[in-house]
């Protein structure tokens, strides 16, 4: 079920941005947060941490990205933390490509 909710959010971004025209832009920002929280210590226990509420996760998110991505993918961002999928982040990149 999981893995079938993650797909529709994958492809909700993709029908969001082919309309855009703007696919090349987010796969590629897409790729660079993943990078960026593999690389980033600290950003993934806050996204791991139970502890740390969903408002405020999506304000460090926005902190971190907002002027640096499309408002696609940080509205995309910040469905995730709010569905509690954004650990999935990766899973999300294999479906929209």
């Amino acid at each position: 079920m999981y893995e079938f909710l993650d797909r529709r959010y994958a492809l909700a971004l993709y029908d969001a941005c082919s309309e855009k025209g703007n696919i090349e832009q987010v796969l590629e920002e897409f790729e660079a947060i993943v990078d960026e929280m593999a690389n980033n210590e600290g950003l993934m226990k806050i996204t791991k941490h139970p502890q740390i509420s969903k408002v405020a996760k999506k304000r460090i998110f926005r902190e971190i990205f907002e002027g640096k991505v499309s408002a696609e993918m940080l509205n995309f961002l910040l469905l995730l933390i709010e569905k509690e999928r954004i650990l999935y982040l990766k899973e999300n990149i294999i479906n929209l490509n």
